[in-house]
Parts: C-alpha cells; structure tokens; sequence
C-alpha cells in the first residue's frame, strides 16, 4: 500500500550515430560480421525507438484531449444546465463511471483517512459495536469484547435510536461513524430500542482506541495441534500470529499447527509476507508484483526468523479468502511447507496502491498482479478480456512446478491439496438464517434476560416456540419454499377466480400437503437448527472468543485438518509428495 515515487528516463538519441544503407557501402572495407551486426541491432533499436515516442506521443495528446473535453463538459453542465446541479455529486458520478471500465478494485474515494488508518495502523476511536440494517432499521450485529458497548450492556440486536441526540434509527450507515468515532477518551450517549421495553436504553459511552485483532483464537485441540484463526491482515497481523504460537508452544507439545485463512479477505501485503515468514525458510521468495511500470516489479521476501519451520502445517481456505490470504497459501504450497485444505480461493490476485488527493480524497488504483514463487499468478478474472470479449477468466495455464516437484497448476486462486468442503446447510436452515429468523428469535428471547446459564441448552420446548414464531405471520414465513409460495398463489387464484369447486379443493389439498412437507423439513434437521439458535441466542451473552472455541467442535474442516496432522507423516507427507 505504499506509495513509491517513480522517476521516468528518457532515452538520449544521437542522431550521429544513425547509419544509412548508402554510408554502409561507401566504407570500405567491410566490416566484420559483429560489427555489421552490431549496427544492425542499433538500428534496428532506433527505429524501435522512434516508433515507441510517437505511439507515447499519441498517447499522451488522447490523455490531454479527453482532461480538457472532460473539463469543459463537467463546467458547461455545472453552469448552464436546466437545473442546478451538485458539482460534487456530479464529478464523483464521473469519475465512478470512467473507473467501472477497470476493475472493482479501482476506486475514488472521499474523507477516507479513518478506513485507510484502520487499514495500515489496526486501530480507531470508537466504542467498540458493529452495525447493519435489519428490516430498516439500523441494529447492533456485533460487540467487541472489552470495550465501552460491552461493558455498559448493549447487545447484538438492540436497534439504534439516537446519538447524542440525533435520530439515527433509519441511518444511513455510513453516516454513523461521524458519530461514533473520535479521540479516545471523549464521551457520546446512545439511545438503543430493545424487545419487550417501550422506551429507549440511554447509555452513556467512552470512546477508546479500538484494537482491531488479526487472530480472533488461538487454542490447543486435541492431540497437541495447535489453531490459530486469522481473520484479516491488519498492521501486526505477523506479529500477533508469531505470539500464538508461542503461546501453543509454552502450553505444552506442539506437534503442528492449523492456520485457518477462511473467508479472509486480505490486507496489508507486508503483513502477509510476515506470517509466511513464521513457516518458510529465510529468504525465501514469497510473493512477486509485476506491474505496467518497472518500478512495481518487485519479489518479496521473507526477512524474519521462522518460528515454525518443519512443524507440520495445515492452511484452510476457502472461496472467501482473498488477496494475502492467497499469497500466504501460494507460497506454502509452492515451497512444499504445509498441505492447503479447503476449497478454491478466490482468486484477487491485483495489486492496489492508495494515492492521495487534493480535499481529502485519494484513489485506490491496481498497479501491480501478485505471482506465487513458482510463477503462477493468483488474479482468477482477466478484467482486460473481459472488457474486450466478454471472457470472464484467464485462459487455461501450462503447468507449475513446486520446489519439491509438485505439479500445480494457475487455477486462478489457489487450488487445494485436499478439497474438503465446508459443510453445506439444509435448504430450511439457510432459508431460515437469510431470512433472519434466528437473529430476530434471539434478539426478542434474550431481550428479558440478564444472562443464561453456563450449561444452556436449546430443549424442545424452545424448539417449537421458535418453530411457531417462524410461522406466525407473513413477513417471517421463512419457513416457506419456492413450491410453496406457488401453491398459496395457484390457490388464491383458484379461489378469486371461481375454479371448479373439485379442483379448487384438490388445490388446497395440495397446499396442506406442501406445508406438511415443509414442517417434515423442520423435523428432519431438528438438530442442526437447535445447533444454530443456541449459537444466536450465545451471542447475546459470550464473548467474541467463547463463540469461536465453541463452534470448532463442529468445525467439519477444522476437524478434517486436526486428524491429518494427528496421523503423522504418512498421510501428510503423500498429499506433499514425500515418499
């Protein structure tokens, strides 16, 4: 993300040194076969050359040509149009449109300075909540642990009402944060809606510099493997990666390591090449940029001590883990240093750099593509192609070979070792969480609570109660199925429109017997909606930290990657290709 200045040379031509075809023959005596060749090549490199200044030339007049028609537009409209326009509005509505030709990295962006600061520096004055929009209305979706927001009670689904005051309830969001962020140590007063009170909650909040953590866990499972969540790669993600294993390691014996890069979208690319430095060899190439400009040609390499070096490694990814996540993956795998585990990554193999701008403004522009040490490049859609013929991925690749001898291959993304897929939900799960029904459940039944007990359980009892708030009015029927949606409007319409009456009842039958099979639905994967509502309802009460451990006992992959480590060297070592 650093900006590096470049400085452009322009070749000196001497026109002394061009050599015509007739001064060639009218010097006697003939050169030799180097020399003649030589010339040759300078010649040959001059009129390279001049045909390279005048494509810059007309290069840079279009530039020039298109700033002063762009310039004039932009004045003519703000001037003289019918209507009075907002300049801001209109310019940004130009320059967002000239960068949607790029790619969606490629972005203009106003009043930036906290999100890059987040970025680069891991941290923000806040209170410490997460929001978004429930059934509009803006809602608390998560609370940090140890901050202000916790300490004085507010809770994952409590709405926001007002800050200091102003009316908040609707947002939009982005507008909140120029209320809620600020210096550390100043105060603000939020007024939260809660299930079952008629009146808002005041709380008066302290805003305290809020550490955003890279590693959300690190704990010890069975067998001596040690795990280690990293969920973003912000300022000191290496470092914080460093310490858990150190940590591991002072628990007890170590015997290898699961390194979770799941729906890790990325960050800091000093960061990324950090942590490959716990586990690679020193020096080693991590990740190279090859840019338009030479200046952002550049290989990275490892520049600290691995700590992990040998120790058995397993690294989850899946088709969330994006940008450094994929580097830290290309290069273990490249360099035979651990098994990748999971499913296909994403494939964000695009380098951007943030240039600032005049009035508080800066452009986030993709400048380089990340390749892994063996060459392969990580970038899954060829946005150039796609611009010009609608190709949505890179053409197929030869193949790649890893320091051991491995063949991998430019999947765009990376590819795993072992594909093992995440655990896919029943359709009535997932239709139950899209639509909301758990969080709001939770929300409405911890709303009279003051905690619940260390061994809760969802019994069955509370099973039905929120199988009958699914089902108690229209807009949380989430219990209902496409094919159900169908039947309801086939019999609506039979009935509004004077069907038969045997066909009208053959219709309702219908409708009875596709709701029947929708509560068979509910029946048949009881469990996993039990599993998901006491996840919810938890969240009202635990930590951040206690979520996470809990949810590792049912972690398919996670379990997967702890009993291949557990095996030992035979099964480990096949899937790396050691005999």
């Amino acid at each position: 993300m650093v900006e590096r200045p470049v400085e452009r040379l322009s070749p000196f031509r001497d026109p002394h040194t061009d050599i015509s075809p007739a001064d060639t023959m009218a010097r006697p005596p003939a050169r030799s076969p180097r020399v003649s060749l030589l010339f040759a090549s300078l010649a040959v490199a001059a009129v390279a050359f001049a045909f390279t200044l005048k494509d810059e030339n007309e290069y840079f007049y279009k530039v020039n040509r298109g700033l002063e028609v762009f310039g004039q537009v932009y004045r003519e409209v703000s001037q003289n149009y019918v209507d009075t326009v907002d300049p801001d509005a209109f310019i940004s509505a130009g320059i967002d449109a000239m960068l949607k030709t790029l790619d969606p990295y490629t972005t203009f962006q106003r009043n930036d300075a906290n999100d890059v600061d987040l970025l680069t520096t891991g941290s923000y004055g806040g209170v410490g909540i997460t929001v978004g929009m429930r059934d509009s209305a803006v809602t608390v979706t998560d609370v940090l642990d140890g901050y202000s927001a916790q300490q004085e009670g507010i809770r994952i689904g409590d709405r926001l009402n007002t800050i200091n005051g102003r009316n908040v309830e609707h947002g939009p969001i982005d507008a909140l944060r120029e209320y809620t962020r600020g210096e550390a140590g100043s105060t603000l007063t939020i007024g939260v809606m809660r299930d079952g009170r008629s009146q808002p909650i005041l709380f008066k909040l302290t805003r305290e510099t809020i550490r955003i953590r890279s590693v959300t866990l690190s704990r010890m499972l069975e067998g001596g493997i040690g795990y280690v969540r990293l969920e973003r790669f912000s300022a000191a993600a290496g470092d914080e990666v460093r310490s858990a294993i150190r940590s591991l390691r002072a628990g007890g014996d170590l015997h290898g390591i699961v390194l979770d890069l799941r729906d890790n979208p990325g960050g800091l690319l000093d960061e990324a090449v950090s942590v490959a430095s716990l586990f690679l060899p020193s020096g080693s190439a991590v990740v190279s940029t090859r840019g338009r400009d030479s200046s952002d040609n550049r290989v990275y390499h490892t520049h600290d001590a691995p700590i992990a070096l040998g120790l058995p490694l397993v690294v989850l990814v899946n088709g969330n883990s994006a940008s450094a996540s994929e580097i830290v993956a290309g290069a273990v795998q490249d360099l035979d240093a651990g098994v990748i585990m999971g499913t296909q990554s994403y494939g964000k193999g695009l380098v951007q750099t943030v240039r600032r701008l005049p009035y508080d403004a800066s452009l986030k522009i993709t400048t380089a593509r990340y390749f892994t040490p063996a060459g392969r490049s990580i970038q899954k859609v060829d946005y150039a192609r796609q611009r010009s013929n609608n190709a949505r991925t890179s053409p197929p690749s030869p193949t790649f070979k890893t320091l051991a001898g491995r063949a991998v291959y430019e999947h765009g993304g990376i590819l795993p070792d072992s594909i093992v897929s995440d655990e896919i939900d029943p359709v009535i799960v997932a239709q139950l969480r899209d639509g909301g029904i758990f969080f709001k459940f939770a929300t409405q039944y911890s709303a009279p609570l003051s905690n619940i007990p260390e061994n809760f359980a969802v019994d069955n009892s509370l099973l039905e109660r929120f199988r009958g708030f699914a089902l108690e009015d229209a807009h949380l029927r989430a219990l209902d199925s496409a094919g159900f949606g169908y039947a309801t409007e086939l019999a609506a319409a039979a009935h509004r429109d004077g069907y038969a009456a045997e066909l009208t009842s053959r219709i309702d039958e219908m409708v009875s017997a596709v709701r029947d099979e929708e509560g068979r639905q509910f029946d048949q994967h009881r469990e996993e909606i039990r599993r998901e509502l006491l996840e919810e309802i938890a969240a009202r009460f635990r930590s951040q930290r206690q979520r996470l451990s809990q949810s590792l006992s049912d972690d398919r992959l996670v379990l997967a990657a702890a009993a291949l480590l557990r095996d030992g060297r035979p099964a480990y070592g096949r899937l790396l290709g050691m005999r």
